[in-house]
C-alpha cells in the first residue's frame, strides 16, 4: 500500500468517527438545549467568531502559508511561541471588547463577568488548540491530528452534557464544558508536539531578540491586514446577520434557524474537511515553487478536485434532507427543517469561495482574496434587515442565499 493511499484511508476512517460523533453531538445538543438556549449560544459564538476572525485568523493563515518553510529552517518552534504570545494579547483585547458589547445588550442571558471571561478564554483557548493540533496534519502527522481533534470534539460534548444535566441546563455550563475540553487537549496536543515532532533547540534563545523584528512585522501585516478585513466581510455574511436576526425576532427563531443550517454546515464540512486534510498540506507545499506555472497548476487541481464534488454533494442533500433531519434533530426543533435545504446550497457556495480563495492564496494577492466577501457581506445584510421587516423573517434563509451567490460570483470574476 502506497503511501498516500494509506494517508487517505486513514483520514477517511478518522472522519467518519468524528461524523459519528457529530450526529451525537446534534442529537444530544439539541435535546438538552431548548431554542432559546440555542439562540444565546448562537449570539455567544457569533461574537466570539468575530475576534478570532478578524484578528487570529489572518495572522494564522500567514503562519500556515510559511509552516513548512518554518519547519525546514528549524525555526518554526520560535514562530509558534511568537503566535502564542500574540493569541494571550488578542485575548486580552477581546475581554475588554466584549465588556463594551454586553453595555449595548449583546449579553447571551450571561453576566457581565460570564459573558467578558469566556469570551476571552474562548478566543485563546480554542484558537491555541486550532493552531497547535492542525500543525500536526501539515507535518503529515495525520493519525495524531485524527486523534486529538475526536478527542476535543467528544470531550466537549461529554464535559457540557455532565455539566447540564447535573448542575443546571444553562448556557454557561454547556459553554465550560466546550473550554474545559479545549484546554485538556491543547495540553496534551502540546507535549506531543514538543516530544515528537518539533523537539527542543537553541532556536528558543533567540525568541526575545527577534520578537519585534520591523521588516518580519510588515510582511505579516501585508499579508494579513487584506485578510483581516476580508474576514469582518466574511463574519458579517456567515453569522454577523443573527446580531439583527436575535434582535428583531428573537433568540427563539434565532435557535431554529440556527440548527437547521448547522445541521447542513454539518454534513458539508465533513466532505470538505476530508479535501482539505488531505489536499492542503500537498497544496501548500506545491505554492512555495517559484514558478507561476506550477503555483496556478496547484491552484486549479485543488478546483478541479472539490467544486464538482460540492455540487454532487449539494444535489444529494438537497433531495435526502427532508429523511434526515428527523432523525439527526430533536422534535422540538422541527420547524427548522425547511432552513436545512437553504442551508445546502448556502454551504456550497461557501465551499466554492473557499476554493476559489486559494489563488489569492497560492499569489499572496490579499486584495483580490478581500473584495468578493465585501459585496456579499453588504447584500447579506442588507436583504436580511429588509426581509425580517418586511415579510416578519421569512426571507431571511433565502437572503443568506443570495448573498452566497453572489460572493462565489465575485470570488470566481477575482
Amino acid at each position: 500500500m502506497t503511501s498516500s493511499r494509506r494517508d487517505f484511508i486513514v483520514i477517511v476512517l478518522g472522519k467518519l468517527a468524528l461524523v459519528t460523533l457529530a450526529v451525537f453531538s446534534i442529537k444530544l445538543s439539541t435535546k438538552f438545549l431548548s431554542p432559546e438556549i440555542m439562540g444565546q449560544f448562537y449570539v455567544f459564538t457569533t461574537i466570539y467568531t468575530f475576534f478570532v476572525l478578524f484578528l487570529i485568523t489572518p495572522v494564522g493563515q500567514y503562519f500556515n502559508r510559511y509552516t513548512h518553510k518554518w519547519e525546514s529552517e528549524k525555526i518554526l518552534h520560535n514562530r509558534l511561541l511568537r503566535h502564542f504570545l500574540y493569541m494571550i494579547v488578542i485575548s486580552l483585547l477581546s475581554l475588554l471588547g466584549s465588556v463594551f458589547l454586553y453595555s449595548q445588550g449583546w449579553t447571551a442571558g450571561l453576566s457581565m463577568v460570564q459573558f467578558s471571561l469566556m469570551i476571552g478564554m474562548f478566543v485563546f483557548v480554542l484558537s491555541a488548540n486550532q493552531t497547535v493540533v492542525p500543525i500536526l496534519n501539515m507535518l503529515n502527522h495525520r493519525v495524531a491530528f485524527i486523534g486529538f481533534s475526536f478527542l476535543t470534539a467528544a470531550l466537549a460534548l461529554l464535559l457540557s452534557c455532565a455539566f447540564v444535566i447535573n448542575i443546571e441546563t444553562i448556557l454557561i455550563y454547556w459553554l465550560a464544558g466546550i473550554l474545559l475540553a479545549n484546554i485538556l487537549v491543547l495540553l496534551i496536543a502540546w507535549f506531543f508536539l514538543y516530544e515528537k515532532v518539533l523537539p527542543f533547540n537553541n532556536e528558543v534563545s533567540s525568541f526575545s531578540f527577534e520578537l519585534f523584528n520591523k521588516n518580519k512585522l510588515f510582511d505579516v501585516a501585508r499579508f494579513s491586514l487584506p485578510v483581516a478585513i476580508a474576514m469582518v466581510f466574511m463574519w458579517a455574511q456567515n453569522i454577523g446577520y443573527r446580531m439583527s436576526v436575535e434582535s428583531l425576532m428573537g433568540a427563539h427563531y434565532l435557535g431554529l434557524l440556527g440548527v437547521g443550517l448547522m445541521l447542513s454546515t454539518q454534513l458539508s464540512s465533513v466532505v470538505e474537511s476530508i479535501l482539505m486534510q488531505y489536499l492542503h498540506p500537498i497544496f501548500y507545499k506545491r505554492i512555495q515553487s517559484e514558478i507561476f506555472e506550477e503555483r496556478l497548476a496547484a491552484a486549479n487541481f485543488y478546483i478541479g478536485i472539490s467544486i464538482p464534488l460540492y455540487f454532487s454533494l449539494a444535489l444529494f442533500l438537497t433531495y435526502s434532507i427532508e429523511y434526515i433531519f428527523p432523525v439527526l434533530i430533536d422534535e422540538q426543533y422541527s420547524d427548522g427543517a425547511i432552513y436545512c435545504v437553504f442551508g445546502v446550497w448556502l454551504e456550497f457556495f461557501r465551499m466554492t469561495t473557499n476554493a476559489f480563495s486559494n489563488i489569492a492564496h497560492s499569489e499572496i494577492k490579499m486584495k483580490s482574496y478581500m473584495l468578493p466577501y465585501v459585496f456579499g457581506a453588504v447584500a447579506t445584510n442588507v436583504l436580511v434587515y429588509f426581509s425580517i421587516t418586511s415579510v416578519f423573517g421569512g426571507g431571511v434563509p433565502l437572503a443568506l442565499l443570495i448573498g452566497g451567490a453572489i460572493t462565489t460570483d465575485r470570488k470566481s470574476v477575482v
